[in-house]
């Protein structure tokens, strides 16, 4: 396969700046987190002419958002912090692959649909392409894979750089500026307002906040480890169609509880996830009750609300108490509804004054950064799910030639034993996710005839 590796700079040169990274930043995962879009070619435009289509919508995003062309650095200092650097040759690199003659659009679309897997490590910019010649992290990158009748389009974000709304953020740009450049036409610049950048906003809270305020660390010291998860875990990418969304809708509808689908899509996840494990892991130490984690944009709950555009994280994982027994064992219906409600209570109840909290305790430790829950250990938490299905990645119309995707999905390492992430919702209403657990625990669930009443395992990837 051949490859080139170009570099995407801002129309306008920016100056030299550091920016400095909130708390919240601080403390996501780091590493990049890697999608890949697949679109159909129109076969009367050239790829080449596409892909500069591409660069140069690229190049006015970069204009707009000169963040993502920046480079993440350590921080002087004992508390392993990051912070960004921008200069005037900043810029995004570009990895141009021709695999026309190796692969075939129709033939990787349908297998992956299909559940055959795909050499993941072509398909995005690698990670030791990731990092700069003086010990930098790139904060974002781009690989575009020509295949016949098709391209693959993958961009690898640094989570300390942003989350996944972020990213919608700069797709919803860049489909923009390529589709104006597609059809020959200049593109306006439309510079972010600073609250699109307010990092400092999720950067402070209170002094001197105990540990045992937050409910995921109560009663810390009695923490016991569960038997170890199967050390070469699988990632696992399941669907619901619509139909089978709505038939989950329906079935709680007696319980007179009123929830959101997404939080029972989570219950559901969670319900199965828990059954097939309880199989595998022996211990006689179960507990009453477990943590399951939850994703919560806090974006419009924020007072003042942050910008809808807001450029950073702003999605922080609660904590939802959940009785074991209900979740595992009672009526499905039952056990849907109650849980669901036990997430809805949990966001509900975080506001502003809680995330300052976690904010101020993280702040205050002398060692700072990547904090994520250990899924070794109960009460938990030891599970997180992840709901991006409202991002509209599917709407965003690239131009004439490539228009909308047709499949969305997540490529390398980005997601630990015990996560689960929901991705966005497809054109035809079906929603697709990715779980990563121990191979027997993934088999049961494939097994559980209530579970593939909803869900059917597409493959392991």
């Amino acid at each position: 396969m051949h490859t080139q590796n170009v570099y995407v700079r801002p129309t306008r040169p920016h100056s030299e700046e550091v920016i400095q990274l909130s708390t919240l930043d601080q403390l996501m995962p780091r590493q990049h987190m890697s999608l890949l879009l697949y679109f159909r070619h129109a076969s009367s435009t050239s790829q080449k002419a596409t892909i500069q289509h591409l660069q140069a919508g690229l190049a006015a995003v970069l204009t707009e958002m000169p963040q993502f062309a920046g480079v993440l650095r350590h921080k002087k200092g004992p508390r392993n912090e990051l912070e960004l650097v921008l200069n005037p040759e900043c810029g995004v690199l570009f990895r141009i692959c021709d695999a026309s003659d190796q692969a075939d659009y129709d033939s990787l679309l349908n297998g992956m649909t299909q559940g055959s897997l795909v050499a993941d490590e072509k398909l995005a910019v690698p990670a030791a392409d990731l990092q700069t010649e003086d010990d930098g992290t790139r904060a974002f990158a781009v690989q575009a894979t020509s295949v016949k009748g098709g391209l693959l389009l993958a961009t690898s974000t640094h989570h300390s750089l942003g989350d996944a709304k972020a990213t919608e953020v700069l797709l919803k740009s860049w489909a923009r500026h390529s589709a104006e450049r597609s059809h020959g036409r200049s593109t306006t610049i439309e510079m972010a307002h600073e609250d699109a950048t307010a990092r400092w906003r999720l950067s402070y809270g209170p002094k001197d906040v105990p540990m045992e305020s937050f409910v995921e660390n109560c009663g810390l010291k009695g923490l016991y480890q569960a038997p170890q998860l199967a050390e070469s875990t699988l990632p696992s990418t399941w669907t619901i169609s619509p139909d089978a969304i709505q038939e989950l809708t329906e079935s709680v509808k007696t319980s007179g509880v009123q929830v959101s689908k997404s939080d029972l899509i989570c219950s559901l996840i969670a319900r199965h996830m828990y059954r097939a494990r309880r199989q595998h892991e022996t211990s006689t130490l179960w507990p009453e009750s477990i943590l399951l984690y939850v994703t919560l944009d806090m974006r419009s709950r924020l007072e003042p609300p942050l910008a809808k555009n807001y450029q950073g994280n702003a999605s922080v994982g609660i904590a939802v108490t959940v009785d074991l027994a209900t979740l595992c064992d009672g009526p499905n219906a039952t056990a849907l509804s109650t849980t669901a409600a036990s997430i809805k209570t949990a966001i509900d109840n975080f506001d502003t004054t809680a995330l300052r909290s976690r904010l101020g305790f993280y702040k205050a430790q002398p060692f700072f950064g990547s904090v994520m829950p250990n899924f070794e250990y109960y009460p938990g938490p030891n599970a997180l799910i992840t709901d991006t299905s409202s991002l509209g990645f599917y709407s965003l119309n690239w131009g004439p030639t490539l228009q909308t995707m047709d499949y969305f999905r997540v490529v390398g390492q980005t997601l630990a034993a015990g996560e689960c992430a929901v991705y966005p919702k497809k054109k035809d209403g079906t929603i697709d996710f990715q779980m990563r657990h121990d191979p027997r625990v993934l088999e049961t669930m494939k097994e559980d005839k209530e579970f593939s009443n909803f869900c059917r395992l597409v493959g392991y990837y």
